[in-house]
C-alpha cells in the first residue's frame, strides 16, 4: 500500500513510498514504473521527497530512520537517525530547502529539527511552540528561510 508520494519539480516523474519500505519511481508521461527499490526501509515509509535537482530522494520511516537515496546510481548515500526525533505517525512529512542543503522534520515532541543533508547533522531544533506532534512540514520555495509546520491540533506555525 502507498503511504506517501512526491512529484519532481519538472513534472517528469513521481515517486511513492510504501508500507513494505519499498520505493517506486514512475514516468509521468507513460505512467510506467522506471525503478523499484525493494526494502529501502525495514518499516513503512512516512515521507518521500525528491530534491530540487532530482538527483536524490529523501525518505523517513516509522522506525525513525532517515535515508538519502541517489536516483541515478540507484544507491543509498546516507542512513541516519536523530537521537531526539521520533516520527509521530504514518502521516508525517519532511520539507527540503530550495538549494537541497537542509531538511526540516517535525517530531513527536512538537520540536522542529533542521538537518544539513550532506553531513546529517542537526543544526537547530525549534522547541516549545507546538504542544503536540508535528505532522506536516513545508519549505517556502520563494523564501529561503521560511518553513511552515502543522501539528495534530491543526496549529500552523511559520518559522523564519
Amino acid at each position: 500500500a502507498v503511504t506517501c508520494m512526491d512529484v519532481n519539480n519538472s513534472d517528469s516523474s513521481f515517486c511513492s513510498g510504501h508500507k513494505t519500505g519499498d520505493i517506486r519511481i514512475f514516468s509521468m508521461s507513460t505512467l510506467e514504473r522506471t525503478h523499484h527499490i525493494t526494502s529501502h526501509h525495514s518499516s513503512p515509509i512516512t515521507s518521500i521527497n525528491f530534491t530540487a535537482d532530482m538527483g536524490r530522494i529523501v525518505t523517513t520511516s516509522t522506525d525513525g530512520v532517515i535515508k538519502v537515496f541517489e536516483t541515478r546510481m540507484q544507491k543509498t548515500l546516507h542512513t541516519f537517525e536523530i537521537a531526539e526525533l521520533s516520527v509521530p505517525t504514518m502521516c508525517s512529512s519532511v520539507g527540503l530547502s530550495k538549494d537541497d542543503k537542509f531538511m526540516a522534520i517535525g517530531g513527536k515532541s512538537g520540536g522542529l529539527f533542521m538537518v544539513e543533508l550532506d553531513t546529517q547533522q542537526v543544526v537547530e531544533i525549534f522547541r516549545d511552540r507546538h504542544s503536540t506532534p508535528i505532522l506536516g512540514v513545508a519549505w517556502d520555495p520563494n523564501h529561503g528561510s521560511r518553513v511552515a509546520s502543522i501539528d495534530t491540533l491543526g496549529s500552523l506555525l511559520i518559522w523564519e
